[in-house]
C-alpha cells in the first residue's frame, strides 16, 4: 500500500513543477544518512540506527521514502496511517507526525529547523516532499544491482550475472 497510495502518478509527477529534482550528495543535508527499506526500515548516521522508533512514524517516513523527491499527499499519508478509519483530528496528528520528524533530521545531522523545513522535509501543496539523492536508498541500489545482472545474464556473461543478483540480494 506504501506506492499504491500516492496520489501523484509518475506520469503527473513529471510534468508536476512541485517535483523536484534528486539532490546530489555534494548539496544534500541529508548525505551523511543511508536509508534501509529492504526489511525493517533502518536509517543509518555512521554506525548508528537513527530511525524512529514509533510504528506511525515509521510508516510515514518509509511513505515518504519510497516517493522521494515527489509530493505525496497528506491524504495519502492519512489513509496510510489510519485507512479509511481516520480519526477526525487526522491532519492535526500529521502535522504533530511531521514536526516529530524535522526534529529527527534536525537533531541527528545538527540543521537549522529553517534548514530541515526548507531543504529536507518540504510542505507543499496539500502534501510533503521528502528530498533525498536516490543513492541514499537501498533500492535503488537494489534495482540498479538487478538490472546489471540481469543485462550481463542475457550477454552471457555469467559470472558478472550472478555476482550482481548475489550483491543485490
Amino acid at each position: 500500500a506504501l506506492l499504491e497510495s500516492t496520489e501523484i502518478s509518475d506520469t503527473k509527477a513529471e510534468s508536476n513543477p512541485e517535483v523536484l529534482a534528486p539532490r546530489t550528495s555534494s548539496e544534500n543535508p541529508v548525505s551523511e544518512l543511508r536509508f534501509e527499506l529492504l526489511g525493517p526500515l533502518v536509517i543509518r548516521h555512521g554506525n548508528r540506527d537513527v530511525a524512529p522508533s514509533a510504528p506511525k512514524l515509521r510508516l510515514i517516513l518509509a511513505t515518504l521514502l519510497f516517493n522521494a523527491n515527489k509530493p505525496v499527499g497528506a491524504s495519502a499519508l492519512i489513509k496510510e496511517l489510519w485507512g479509511e478509519d481516520a480519526p477526525r483530528t487526522a491532519h492535526a496528528t500529521l502535522q504533530t507526525y511531521m514536526f516529530k520528524l524535522r526534529r529527527l533530521f534536525r537533531v541527528v545531522l545538527g540543521l537549522s529547523v529553517e534548514n530541515v523545513t526548507n531543504e529536507v522535509l518540504q510542505t507543499c501543496s496539500g502534501g510533503y516532499i521528502l528530498r533525498v539523492d536516490p543513492r541514499q536508498l537501498d533500492i535503488t541500489e537494489f534495482e540498479q544491482l538487478v538490472t546489471a545482472g540481469s543485462a550481463a545474464m542475457h550477454a552471457g556473461d555469467y559470472e558478472r550475472a550472478a555476482d550482481n543478483l548475489r550483491r543485490s540480494l
